[in-house]
């Protein structure tokens, strides 16, 4: 079911992230981590497949929501970790977090430069290429073991959503989507229980021509 879950989330980022195009540029490039050295392999596992242990706790935060504007989302890797949220440079995400186990980029149909996609453990985040370098676009939770900071989870229910965001909403389809400032935070009800979860930033609605 995660599994699943997170082909879905991919496959709507990516059609996200390329919604001004007609059709998906050939300037495309992907990056997964299929092998790993021998130093980054303890009985079988990778570090990244570890459970964060007493002697392996992520590093302190870098940045903090109070610096940010809107919903954040709190990603933890064993890198580090960091309050991510939406227009923020992706360098100072990638100083906290490390590689990405996937990565992802394409030419930007509404941008000049690239659209990137950073895949972690059980989040993704997209970005835009903006004036001083990439800024974040979208942060998507991938499956039920991580979720917001407020506590909504893939899985939650309708009920838990209102109790933790209120029903200040608006509603298309199954989307529920909350705004604050210039971002969204967006959640999918599928019979009752959330699918998704996105962090998306203006700029978003501004390709799609909304």
């Amino acid at each position: 079911m995660k599994k699943s879950i997170s082909v879905i989330i991919m496959a709507a980022s990516l059609a996200m992230a390329l919604t001004a195009c007609g059709a998906a540029s050939d300037d495309v490039k992907r990056i997964e981590k299929d092998s790993v050295s021998a130093a980054d392999t303890v009985s079988g596992e990778t570090k990244d497949s570890e459970p964060v242990t007493e002697n392996s706790q992520p590093k302190e935060d870098t940045a903090s929501s109070a610096s940010v504007e809107g919903y954040v989302y709190h990603a933890e890797t064993n890198a580090g970790s960091i309050d991510v949220s939406v227009d923020m440079p992706m360098d100072t995400v990638l100083a906290a977090l490390g590689d990405s186990d996937s990565y992802f980029e394409a030419k930007s149909c509404a941008f000049d430069g690239l659209d990137k996609m950073y895949t972690y453990g059980h989040f993704e985040i997209d970005t835009y290429p903006g004036e001083t370098g990439d800024m974040v676009s979208a942060v998507y939770l991938t499956d039920d073991l991580t979720g917001t900071p407020e506590g909504l989870y893939i899985g939650s229910s309708k009920e838990d959503m209102e109790k933790l965001y209120g029903t200040d909403y608006e509603v298309n389809g199954n989307e529920y989507t909350y705004k604050s400032g210039d971002m969204s935070l967006k959640i999918q009800i599928t019979n009752d229980k959330v699918s998704y979860i996105t962090y998306a930033s203006k700029v978003l609605g501004t390709v799609a021509g909304n």
